[in-house]
């Protein structure tokens, strides 16, 4: 079967976490198969990171060049071009199936599968987390449609199946959940030495004890409502940090702002975009992982927190409490006092912390990428064996 991945998520100037799921997703997909050919989409003004990423022999890298507005508008008013017969007749191979790891502009072949994922449904449920642009861009890309004329759906939490089928209204056995894992570098036992480590406390400045945010700063995030819960927890607990760490999003002004205006300012640090080598060993030095996001539609730094061994808190909505399992503590986002109170509580007792995170790696062992791909594999193999172009895959 001649497969084709959109590849386009991997072209941003940070990876984000749809771009950290897709880059993941492929590599494992590709270890685990060497029987179908896969043809990798990609459009670009210059080279692409995947020459680098995706090697294998059953793997045909294809770059296209054309200027993405254009590209994006001629899609979105004309349906054209379509992207499989863009392969096609350079490369001179049909098309089976093609699969999207995230929403973007795409126009298909009516006989041409499309598997998709949707990660989350933010942009309908909380239209005020993003900028003008970024809701023309998703009312652009045409969601909903997308998803009535993919033959499949992957979601990565039960949460976002829920959000899908209560607002888009499709059938629950069209939508299969695969959990993704954590990034590589989390494998890599390099990343945690001494070295390392020193390194990064030495470069970012670190003090002996914080607790750490890490992901975009963003509205979304309730990055305010974190620093207002460290305003109180430093009354109880004076040596303790918060450190900030991720790239500005949209609105990051007033978090900054708020931050400054803080009575514990000099205690409050942001350390910008963290390099993913840099990830783990950031969070395995942090007293505490802190992620009080109002909604995720899986939250990986809770996953990467909990995998290193991190006592963990993060928020009782969205699909966070399925990443957490018994392994963080859950709390009340909108609730700076709920947020506080769970802070101080694990740095006052030593064991509660330990034994959390131990809790926290054990849940975090039942995600990994290689499920995620075995998933995945099982849903084209059901789809070869149907031998259908429009019937839903049963999950």
């Amino acid at each position: 079967m001649n497969i084709g991945i959109d590849s386009r998520a991997l072209l941003g100037p940070t990876k984000t976490g749809v771009g950290e799921y897709a880059i993941e997703l492929i590599k494992a997909i590709l270890a685990a198969d060497s029987v179908n050919r896969y043809f990798i989409f990609s459009n670009a003004h210059a080279s692409t990171p995947t020459n680098q990423i995706f090697t294998q022999k059953n793997v045909t890298l294809t770059d296209f060049h054309y200027p993405n507005k254009f590209f994006n508008l001629a899609i979105a008013t004309t349906n054209h071009p379509r992207l499989d017969n863009l392969i096609t007749k350079k490369y001179h191979e049909p098309i089976d199936c093609w699969f999207s790891p995230h929403l973007n502009f795409t126009s298909l072949s009516p006989q041409t599968p499309h598997i998709l994922t949707v990660h989350d449904l933010s942009f309908k449920l909380f239209p005020e987390f993003f900028t003008l642009r970024q809701r023309l861009w998703h009312w652009a890309v045409k969601p909903r449609a997308q998803t009535k004329r993919a033959i499949h759906i992957i979601v990565p939490s039960a949460n976002t199946k829920n959000d899908l089928i209560e607002r888009y209204h499709l059938p629950p056995e069209k939508i299969s959940i695969i959990n993704p894992g954590h990034g590589s570098a989390f494998d890599d036992q390099n990343n945690f030495s001494v070295e390392k480590i020193h390194k990064l406390k030495n470069k970012y400045e670190l003090p002996d004890e914080f607790i750490l945010f890490l992901g975009s700063i963003e509205p979304r995030k309730n990055i305010t409502g974190l620093i207002k819960a460290f305003e109180i927890v430093s009354q109880t607990l004076p040596n303790l940090w918060l450190i900030i760490a991720g790239a500005g999003g949209w609105k990051n002004q007033t978090i900054y702002e708020r931050a400054t205006c803080s009575p514990v300012a000099k205690k409050i640090k942001f350390i910008g975009w963290v390099k993913d080598e840099e990830k783990p060993a950031l969070y395995r030095i942090a007293s505490l992982f802190v992620y009080p996001s109002l909604y995720e539609g899986f939250g990986f730094p809770v996953l990467e927190a909990m995998s290193v061994g991190t006592a963990t808190i993060t928020s009782n909505r969205s699909s966070l409490p399925e990443v957490a399992g018994g392994g963080a503590l859950l709390v009340n986002p909108i609730n700076s006092a709920d947020i506080a109170e769970k802070i101080i509580l694990l740095q006052k007792n030593p064991e509660l912390k330990n034994r959390l995170k131990k809790a926290g790696q054990i849940q975090a062992q039942k995600f990994s990428w290689d499920n995620s791909a075995k998933q995945w594999l099982k849903i084209i193999e059901r789809f070869k064996d149907e031998q259908t172009k429009t019937k839903p895959i049963q999950s």
